[in-house]
């Protein structure tokens, strides 16, 4: 009994040790590594956003692939922000965009950016630019939100 008794303490031990080293790193990198855009709330959450560029016209909206941060497109962003405005965006629980519940849908992900949008000021209307995943959700809230993005013979606002 003794036995399993220290064995069980020395794993709470252990996890303990473990959660407040991971905290700690976790204090660490948000100083070291502050977001190069800004932090939006959305009703309860924050979603980071990266906007370049002040160009007339639409605003470039890059959805990155399922896992890619989008750090990746930072590129091509400064490619686009040449000659028109470009936002990209973290979804939930990645990078500096704080966690989502599990289980969501594609609609509550398409929610999730009309309110970044919405909340951020980002003006309409947009260009949607969609990588593999990305592009499911582009195509979805286009569905949702027909006069938010450029008609053909003239834009809408």
């Amino acid at each position: 009994m003794t036995v399993v008794l220290w064995t069980a303490i020395v794993i709470v031990v252990v996890v303990a040790a473990a959660l407040i080293g991971e905290r700690m790193c976790e204090a660490r990198d948000r100083h070291r590594y502050p977001p190069p855009g800004r932090i939006v709330d959305i009703g309860g959450r924050r979603i980071h956003l990266h906007c370049q560029g002040d160009a007339p016209g639409p605003t470039v909206v890059i959805e990155q692939g399922v896992a890619s941060p989008t750090i990746v497109w930072r590129p091509v962003e400064a490619a686009i922000a040449k000659f028109a405005r470009v936002c990209t965006y973290d979804r939930a629980g990645f990078l500096w965009s704080d966690p989502a519940a599990p289980g969501r849908s594609l609609d509550d992900r398409v929610a999730d950016l009309h309110a970044l949008l919405k909340r951020a000021e980002v003006r309409a209307p947009y260009v949607l630019v969609g990588h593999s995943f990305g592009g499911l959700l582009l195509r979805r809230f286009a569905r949702a939100y027909p006069g938010r993005r450029p008609r053909a013979g003239g834009l809408t606002r």
